[in-house]
């Protein structure tokens, strides 16, 4: 997942923070780069991610291969490319929350906010998530995918008070990544409810087990 897009939130499908592109060529590009996305996730759900090539890629995008590869330098980037567009918009979104909203609720907020984006591009995620649960590699490569946007998260999160990341922001930033991995799960699991809906209920479910956790400690101390 190393290809960085100027225009994730359209990439994505786009509803809310919508970025038009800034030329013809900007948005021929942008087209471009979504055909590929999409036939890369409809062959690698259809066929196998091991069975599809990046030249069965292309042909089904309309382009050659060389087009291709000026976009995507792996198989592997097309499939995480929308996980590192959506994490690239998250951090966006939370680093612009008040300052006097908690970083939790700024996390929340952000992805209730972002939540019509995915939903937009339902198809697209059900396919990813079908691909990576097929292949113990590729469940293996989504971790470390987990890991750098845990980084990328608490960064986002230290920004908005202008202090560096800390074990802290870090540890909001690996449950909320993890909360909204089962958010996810559901969603694709019961694809007709409101991932707003399951995003904010999964938080709420670990809120209160914290609340619990607590009044439990102060009754037996």
């Amino acid at each position: 997942m190393t290809v960085h897009s100027q225009n994730q939130a359209t990439n994505l499908g786009g509803a809310g923070r919508r970025r038009p592109p800034a030329t013809r060529r900007a948005e021929r590009m942008a087209n471009t780069r979504r055909a590929l996305i999409d036939a890369g996730m409809e062959l690698f759900a259809r066929n196998g991610f091991d069975q599809t090539t990046t030249q069965d890629v292309a042909a089904r995008a309309g382009v050659s291969s060389s087009t291709l590869f000026r976009y995507f330098p792996t198989k592997e980037s097309i499939l995480f490319v929308g996980e590192y567009d959506y994490t690239s918009v998250l951090c966006e979104t939370v680093a612009r929350q008040p300052a006097d909203v908690s970083d939790i609720e700024a996390v929340i907020t952000s992805m209730v906010e972002l939540a019509p984006m995915m939903e937009s591009v339902q198809d697209r995620v059900n396919a990813y998530e079908t691909v990576v649960s097929s292949s113990p590699l590729l469940l293996g490569r989504e971790r470390l995918h987990h890991l750098r946007n845990v980084e990328l998260l608490a960064g986002a999160i230290a920004a908005r008070h202008g202090r560096p990341v800390d074990p802290s922001t870090t540890l909001l930033a690996d449950v909320a990544t993890t909360v909204l991995g089962r958010a996810h799960q559901q969603w694709h699991a019961q694809p007709d409810r409101r991932l707003a809906d399951i995003v904010t209920e999964h938080f709420a479910a670990i809120t209160a087990a914290f609340a619990s956790s607590n009044q439990q400690a102060r009754e037996n101390p």
